[in-house]
């Protein structure tokens, strides 16, 4: 890895516009996973503020802090997914007489 000092100051930063806020909800058991509930912030005095909010929000639940660009692109700021958010369950079918 290569460091070097940012020499240029910020003339002016782009001001963020809006922050999305995605909080993980345990299903009602392991076979329902996980659902998210997304709410945009707008008119943030600072990304400190966009975690608090979402902290308390989430009391607990596993949360995310992302930014959205200009281009509608989403930069994670914070926060991460649940580990088990992607587990897999398999669900056997079995054909029981009768017809198809």
């Amino acid at each position: 890895m290569e460091i070097t000092a940012y020499l240029e100051p910020l003339n002016d930063p782009t001001r963020v516009s809006s922050y999305l806020v995605r909080i993980w909800i345990r299903g009602r058991n392991e076979l329902y996973g996980w659902n998210t509930s997304d709410w945009c912030l707008t008119d943030v005095g600072s990304v400190e503020d966009a975690i608090a909010w979402a902290r308390e929000r989430a009391a607990g639940s596993p949360c995310e802090v992302l930014l959205v660009t200009e281009q509608e692109a989403l930069l994670r700021l914070w926060g991460s997914e649940p580990e088990d958010s992607a587990q897999t369950i398999t669900v056997p079918l079995r054909w029981v007489g009768g017809q198809r």
